[in-house]
């Protein structure tokens, strides 16, 4: 009987999807076109229904369509990517003498990446060529153009979360090695920069922190970072470092990441053999602010959830260390105004010519006739207030304002030089 009731509800929910709601404001809109319009309604007509509190039938039959064309959203937002590749303006790097450094992974994330871990000590030409040979299929029509088809997924503990309604998304990552994304920054930019324009958020993560956090203390810290992050990283780069080259400041950079994701100051001195040298003062203030405003999440109701559930299901990473529950559920929060960010950029997108590779929090917007007619100012400010107005609206509504800009990156390869 339980099971012919959900069969008949599934089924009563594709049918329902394709109709007008009848109610409200959105009487002469249907479930399809109010998934679209109002995320947050949709949001809360699920969980609501998920309770039972309260719940009466038609709420609940609702919430199954509107599940239903979510299930249907997040397929979509796994398929498949097609990249339009300079293999023309690849193939002249490859000659060229840049093309026989080694490739060195030496940041963590870059030793954890499976793709670039293959990479390591490979030369610039050699890792570039193996791309183009599996991944990248040549244009019918254009010579010295490629494509390649990137499918994105979320992996086994973002999409959990998802699924339990504790997160809206998270981070997608492709299931194979032919997005560019995976290749060496200059690779990537090799055979994307003719095509696309690189446009990402400036800052993210104390950003998003910024965003969310209610404690005044990370508050003050946070604001005192973006200030002038550069001149900061700068100055710490000469207080550690003694140097302010571009080097160092990335460095500190990596530092700050770290730290971010409650690292430790004196791990991080220790391996730069740096123990002797007394710590600036902001640092550990920073270091601090990290770990209370990751305790500040942790007390939240969604980040109970998700704790209890990491504990219980997700308690091992992938290189079989234990996972610290509190963390990782910071980093998903993270990767989920990381999502809504990169929903409000493809949007933007969309009203132009279209996208290339999701990069994270970053994306690539294909350089047509209709993003030409825009500068690049013009650009990073519609980018801008699309990803600032949806954030806002998700996380601090009612309160002041956090700016969270998008950035364009200049573009290291002018096509005339291809």
């Amino acid at each position: 009987d339980n099971y012919r009731k959900a069969m008949d509800l599934i089924g009563y929910a594709d049918y329902l999807k394709d109709q007008l709601t009848g109610f409200g404001k959105y009487a002469n809109m249907t479930y399809k076109e109010l998934y679209k319009e109002d995320p947050d309604y949709v949001r809360w007509v699920v969980r609501k229904a998920s309770t039972g509190d309260g719940c009466f039938e038609k709420l609940q039959k609702t919430a199954a369509a509107l599940r239903r064309l979510a299930q249907e959203a997040s397929m979509l937002n796994v398929a498949s990517l097609k990249i339009k590749l300079d293999l023309a303006g690849c193939e002249e790097y490859a000659r060229s003498a840049a093309a026989n450094r080694l490739y060195k992974n030496d940041t963590l994330e870059e030793q954890l990446h499976p793709c670039k871990r293959q990479q390591h000590c490979k030369s610039y030409g050699c890792i570039a060529q193996e791309y183009v040979e599996k991944h990248a299929e040549e244009d019918e029509e254009k010579i010295g153009v490629g494509w390649a088809y990137v499918t994105y997924m979320q992996d086994k503990l973002g999409k959990r979360l998802t699924e339990k309604d504790i997160i809206d998304g998270s981070r997608g990552y492709s299931t194979n090695q032919s997005d560019p994304f995976a290749l060496p920054s200059t690779l990537n930019t090799v055979l994307t920069d003719k095509f696309y324009m690189n446009a990402d958020d400036s800052n993210a993560h104390p950003r998003y922190m910024r965003l969310l956090t209610r404690n005044t203390q990370a508050m003050e810290t946070l604001d005192k970072f973006l200030e002038d992050p550069i001149k900061l990283m700068k100055e710490i780069a000469k207080h550690y470092l003694e140097d302010e080259s571009d080097e160092s400041v990335q460095e500190v950079k990596q530092l700050f990441h770290r730290l971010g994701m409650d690292g430790s100051l004196s791990t991080w001195k220790t391996e730069h053999r740096l123990s002797q040298r007394h710590d600036h003062l902001f640092m550990l203030e920073y270091q601090d602010a990290m770990r209370n405003v990751t305790q500040e999440f942790a007390q939240w109701y969604r980040g109970q959830l998700a704790i209890d559930l990491i504990t219980k299901e997700f308690p091992v990473r992938e290189d079989g260390k234990k996972r610290n529950p509190e963390r990782t559920w910071k980093s998903f929060l993270l990767q989920e105004v990381e999502y809504t960010s990169l929903q409000a950029k493809i949007k933007v997108a969309n009203k132009y010519d279209g996208y290339g590779s999701l990069e994270h929090d970053g994306i690539k917007l294909f350089r047509g006739p209709k993003l030409a007619q825009l500068s690049v100012l013009e650009i990073e400010k519609e980018l801008s207030d699309a990803v600032t107005l949806a954030c806002n609206r998700k996380y601090r509504s009612g309160m002041d304002s956090v700016q969270l800009p998008v950035k364009i990156k200049p573009a290291i390869f002018d096509s005339a030089d291809h």
